[in-house]
């Protein structure tokens, strides 16, 4: 299969492993400790609960147990801000050679081009999409980054509610549907316009 059949989300992993597989690894610890700074602050009030019930206390066991979650929760939280805050300007660079290789490809293009209102109107959104580090394809990186973590602390809700009531799980993912059916009908619609909305962006700036 060619990478023009490929969709553009698939040809983005691609790139990204070919170019910096690490961030994949990064990825997946900083997965791990985004999901454990829930669990910590979840476990510890069951911990205390369960030590106070066990027997005879001591304040100073309970101590003892606070600063065991406390260091433990701050450490985890730390690491997952400390892989984000690492990983962001490597995604950034992965942007910046899309950036390379569209400048490689305007300077080596046929003038005629360069002349043409057409080619510029159905390739506007291609350059936008360098253009920023919150949106485009550098902010398509940064969201992938953090979703597996939000996609399991999702299906670990789900579980959660659907153990509770399996009607309210099931408005949810209808909810979840509805909002993803409407915002690709959306999106393609966008796409099938895009040269005249090209057109009228490049107008207005």
């Amino acid at each position: 299969m060619s990478k023009k059949n490929n969709s553009a989300l698939k040809r983005m992993l691609g790139y990204a492993w070919v170019e910096d597989k690490s961030i994949y690894f990064l990825c997946a610890i900083y997965t791990l400790a985004a999901i454990m700074v829930p669990v910590i602050s979840v476990a510890l009030p069951k911990v205390i609960i369960g030590y106070l019930t066990e027997g005879e206390a001591l304040v100073s066991g309970i101590v003892r147990l606070a600063l065991i979650f406390f260091i433990s929760g701050a450490t985890v939280y730390f690491l997952k801000e400390w892989l984000l805050d690492y990983t962001y300007p490597r995604i950034t660079t992965l942007r910046i050679d899309y950036i390379k290789e569209q400048a490689v490809k305007l300077l080596t293009m046929d003038y005629k081009y360069m002349e043409q209102a057409e080619f510029f109107n159905s390739r506007e959104r291609a350059f936008e999409s360098t253009s920023s580090n919150n949106n485009g394809v550098e902010g398509i990186f940064h969201k992938l980054f953090e979703l597996p973590q939000l996609v399991l602390i999702v299906l670990a809700l789900s579980v959660f509610i659907g153990i509770k009531s399996i009607w309210i799980l099931l408005a949810l993912i209808l909810h979840i549907f509805v909002t993803t059916y409407i915002a690709i009908i959306v999106q393609k619609y966008q796409y099938k316009r895009k040269e005249e909305l090209s057109k009228k962006e490049r107008r207005v700036s």
